[in-house]
């Protein structure tokens, strides 16, 4: 997947505010998110009219990094960990864009499911509910997949912790082609306890296109320090001497 999208990030600034409307700090640009199975995605956003990079992520499963040219960051840590930062902004992570957008079939780990027929605003939706083994052998719920009813689309994903609690929450729309493949136009992500939404509009979908391998590598431009988020990650490639490839 070779994408042209717009993004809508929307960030909780005060996690003790009561108006919603006064904590929100929205940022809108355009860019690009690349997308290679299994774990691989990277994500430009550029500002617009000055077309200058707004932010750059990538993550191949094991590792993340995030580059934020007008603050001089650079963050890098494990894609597993949990993101702990007080600063919000400091927990978008490129993994949960990739959750949201490859929607898998069910997992290795998700032997167990059951249907439940729903009806929400008036529209039928069926929702597969799957389920792991949890500790001591007990079903514990991992993500709840909605179908519309009318039209057999997936039109939401919530994906749960270890605890059954929502840490995902997908809203799928705008369903189209290409290529005879189906493709969201717009996906909307938020992630609660991250205190962040973000919001994606397909342009262009560019899906089955071949990426090189340099397309995934993202190296912290000379003279940008590097903040450790969480535990030392282990390297995934040597450095290149580049400050990433240029969007496409």
């Amino acid at each position: 997947m070779q994408s042209t999208v717009d993004l809508r990030l929307s960030v909780a600034l005060d996690e003790q505010a009561q108006d919603e409307r006064k904590i929100r700090d929205f940022t809108e640009v355009s860019g690009f998110i690349l997308i290679q199975r299994p774990s691989s995605i990277r994500t430009i956003a550029e500002l617009p009219v000055v077309k200058t990079r707004a932010f750059d992520m990538v993550s191949d499963g094991k590792i993340f990094k995030v580059h934020i040219p007008q603050k001089k960051r650079f963050l890098v840590g494990d894609a597993a960990s949990q993101a702990t930062s007080e600063k919000r902004v400091d927990r978008v992570r490129p993994q949960h864009i990739l959750e949201a957008l490859l929607i898998d079939p069910p997992r290795e780990n998700e032997k167990h499911y059951f249907l439940e027929n729903s009806r929400e605003g008036g529209r039928p939706y069926q929702i597969i509910h799957l389920l792991t083994n949890g500790a001591g052998g007990k079903l514990t719920l991992s993500r709840k997949l909605w179908f519309d009813h009318a039209g057999s689309e997936i039109v939401r994903q919530q994906v749960f912790d270890g605890s059954a609690d929502l840490v995902t929450d997908v809203y799928y729309s705008d369903w189209a082609l290409e290529d005879s493949l189906p493709f969201p136009g717009t996906i909307f992500l938020s992630r609660p306890k991250d205190g962040y939404d973000l919001e994606v509009r397909i342009t262009k979908a560019g899906l089955n296109q071949s990426i090189p391998e340099k397309g995934f590598i993202l190296e912290p431009p000379k003279g940008t320090d590097v903040e450790q988020i969480g535990d030392s990650p282990e390297p995934n490639h040597s450095p290149e001497p580049n400050q990433g490839t240029p969007a496409p």
